[in-house]
């Protein structure tokens, strides 16, 4: 499913105009339409603003249409889950909850840089 057709189902589940949409967005009617159109593709940041609209998990959004997304934002959102995959096989290594690293940036941060070291070496 395209972004546009993922954004537009959950806009009609909710029963929301595009202009009500619109507004929870700061933009025009217009400019919804051209998005469930797939007339343009929504950089990362626009893409949370809509999940955040349309009260959806933005991961499911995101991975509903990933080409949707520009090049360098697809690159960015690649990167994250390559990582979020490390740190998990990680977690799983040492019996760590993932929750906790996820809401402890600094312990996060502490882990990929032990990561990223240790696949240097």
């Amino acid at each position: 499913m395209s972004f546009g057709e993922c954004i537009k189902r959950r806009r009609l589940e909710l029963g929301l105009t595009q202009w009500e949409v619109g507004e929870r967005l700061g933009v025009t009617d217009v400019m919804i339409r051209i998005y469930e159109a797939d007339q343009r593709h929504p950089k990362m940041s626009t893409a949370k603003r809509f999940a955040e609209a349309l009260d959806m998990d933005f991961s499911y959004l995101v991975g509903a249409s990933p080409e949707a997304l520009s090049k360098y934002d697809k690159a960015v959102y690649d990167i994250g889950k390559t990582m979020m995959n490390i740190v998990e096989d990680a977690c799983d290594r040492c019996g760590i909850p993932v929750e906790r690293l996820v809401n402890n940036d600094d312990c996060l941060k502490n882990i990929i840089l032990a990561i990223l070291c240790s696949e240097m070496k």
